[in-house]
């Protein structure tokens, strides 16, 4: 991957923070969403049901420690 020891760990660290602050966010249910880090960047993947879930998996992610910059790559799936 080109990262350092160190830089994996950060990504794993930021990936899990990101990760259990969207499990804890009940009201928003984003237990589907993916999140993947690379270099302290997260990126959001999956599918969530409204515009809402979508901008708050983003506020979520930034809350995270570390993290320098979030990709929302999120879709609202429309019922």
């Amino acid at each position: 991957t080109g990262k350092t020891a160190g830089q994996n760990v950060d990504d794993a660290q930021i990936t899990a923070a990101v990760k259990s602050k969207l499990v804890a966010d009940q009201a928003a249910n984003l237990t589907r969403v993916n999140v993947d880090t690379n270099n302290a960047t997260v990126y959001l993947n999956g599918t969530v049901e409204t515009p809402e879930q979508k901008v708050r998996a983003e506020q979520l992610a930034w809350q995270a420690k570390g993290v320098k910059s979030v990709v929302n790559n999120l879709q609202v799936q429309k019922k």
